[in-house]
């Protein structure tokens, strides 16, 4: 049995693992989408005036220091995936350990966006509004990531860490009998 728990947590950490891809590609500067967007958002907080140059770049600054700390955890928890897939699948028990922790690292980094709508009893609705709008907006290939993320990888991240914790405190049951 706990071979067949590795192998398949293994193969559904790697299929997890598809969707943090896209985000080893490191963010592009300049980001001219970015700096458009620092300078609207100073107009639309100044009422319309238009902004200095130097408070548009320190804006901008500031949304790219933000994009970088996102990409440089987001490579941190590819890394860990890649590891724990190997590990896992090479029968080692440090390669649950790293499932653990990076399910753990996951929701940590999924929940604090919808603790406010789980809090309130609004999360379906919101599931729905995110369903319909994502995949008109972004198409099939591009809704289906962002739907992932924003709503399915948290729950996904919890079966795994439990059935993790599961085949882990079995190994251990089994260690203590023998």
């Amino acid at each position: 049995m706990t071979h067949g728990a590795n192998f398949w947590i293994g193969i559904t950490l790697l299929v997890f693992s598809v969707a943090l891809l896209p985000s080893a590609i490191p963010p592009g500067d300049p980001n001219h989408g970015l700096r458009d967007l620092a300078e609207s958002s100073l107009r639309s907080e100044a009422g319309g005036k238009t902004p200095t140059k130097m408070d548009v770049e320190r804006r901008y600054e500031g949304f790219m220091a933000e994009q970088r700390f996102v990409w440089l955890r987001n490579l941190v928890l590819l890394i860990l995936s890649i590891l724990g897939v190997v590990l896992t699948l090479l029968q080692r028990k440090l390669g649950l350990w790293i499932v653990l922790l990076l399910c753990l690292l996951m929701l940590i980094v999924y929940l604090p966006p919808m603790l406010p709508d789980l809090l309130n009893g609004r999360f379906i609705r919101t599931i729905f509004l995110v369903y319909s709008s994502v995949f008109r907006a972004h198409g099939l290939l591009n809704g289906s990531v962002l739907f992932w993320h924003i709503v399915v990888a948290p729950f996904a991240y919890s079966l795994l860490g439990i059935a993790t914790i599961i085949v882990l405190r079995n190994r251990s049951l089994k260690r203590g009998v023998t």
